[in-house]
């Protein structure tokens, strides 16, 4: 019974240890925003420790109300939780850039997306004249050698005229 009692003493540290080791492990965390700063404390008019960019990796701490406190780069601070994700950000091919272009960004503000559009697309074949008439007003805007008049006179819009 003392063997017994020793080998259940030893496995209840061994799990306490583990418990211990677990509380205090880093989670590692990736900048999903284009900069963040790291500050010396969890307020964003503090003093900035660093400049992170977007997919550099940080090491977390602790979590303090809606601030992470991290290691970047061997310095110690704070980084919004907006700032941070817990997944691994990998370049896709489709990925050329970390931001959006301007394209991107009206077709969001819209819902709408190259794929979204296709798709809506082949839901709704009645749309794509509707979709030939928007692609030719836009050949006409990427077009800088078409006059302002010409796009008017082309498309019957009276300028000045709202509504």
């Amino acid at each position: 019974t003392s063997r017994l009692m020793t080998l259940v003493a030893i496995a209840t540290c061994c799990l306490l240890l583990i418990g211990v080791q677990s509380a205090f492990a880093k989670r590692t965390q990736y900048i999903q925003v284009k900069q963040a700063f790291l500050k010396a404390e969890p307020k964003s008019w503090k003093k900035t420790i660093a400049k992170l960019s977007y997919k550099d990796q940080v090491e977390e701490l602790e979590e303090q109300d809606d601030w992470v406190k991290v290691i970047a780069n061997g310095k110690t601070g704070y980084l919004h939780e907006s700032a941070l994700s817990s997944r691994q950000i990998v370049e896709s091919k489709a990925e050329l850039s970390p931001y959006a272009d301007e394209s991107d960004v009206v077709l969001a503000g819209k819902g709408f997306s190259p794929d979204v559009e296709k798709e809506y697309k082949k839901q709704h074949p009645d749309s794509r004249q509707a979709y030939s008439k928007l692609d030719q007003l836009e050949s006409y805007y990427r077009n800088k050698s078409i006059s302002v008049e010409s796009f008017l006179q082309k498309g019957n819009l009276k300028p000045g005229v709202e509504g």
